[in-house]
């Protein structure tokens, strides 16, 4: 891991960002996209789940094969998948260190050159001002070798290693 030790106030604040039903019983951006490439067989990490997983929940009814994880709780992110999921996580963050810490989480959880992430960043909430959707994509890029906005409404990258 890279060694950010989430504080129990931070997962406390990040856990209270779950949405719980209402909306989240949809799928959010990066779900619909999963859906619409069709990963059937592929390992997907749903990095910020929420609890409980709704979205998880949505793919698993598909017949995908996605494991939930969500800020304090046991990290599945020795193992290694294919596609990580982040969905309305990276704007919940309130310092530039949690966002890099994140994204250095979900570049240790894929499996290799062919894995990729689906990263979307909400106008709202997002508790990092400064941080606007076009710094955030240069962020991407010095992590990733391919950071590619998927077209359609809202803001979701495709992120290779």
């Amino acid at each position: 891991m890279n060694g950010h030790k989430w504080t129990p106030e931070e997962i406390e604040r990040l856990q209270r960002t779950s949405k719980s039903g209402g909306f989240m019983n949809r799928a959010t951006l990066v779900t619909r996209w999963v859906n619409k490439l069709g990963y059937k067989g592929l390992k997907i990490l749903d990095f910020g789940s929420g609890i409980p997983p709704r979205q998880t929940r949505i793919l698993r009814e598909q017949d995908l094969n996605v494991t939930p994880y969500d800020f304090g709780y046991p990290s599945p992110i020795a193992k290694h998948y294919d596609i990580v999921m982040v969905s309305n996580v990276l704007n919940v963050h309130k310092n530039l260190k949690a966002i890099k810490a994140t994204i250095q989480q979900v570049i240790e959880a894929l499996r290799g050159p062919s894995s990729f992430a689906l990263i979307n960043y909400p106008s709202s909430p997002r508790y990092i001002s400064e941080m606007s959707s076009e710094r955030l994509q240069q962020l991407l890029n010095t992590y990733f070798t391919e950071v590619q906005r998927l077209p359609g409404p809202g803001l979701v990258w495709k992120c290779h290693l």
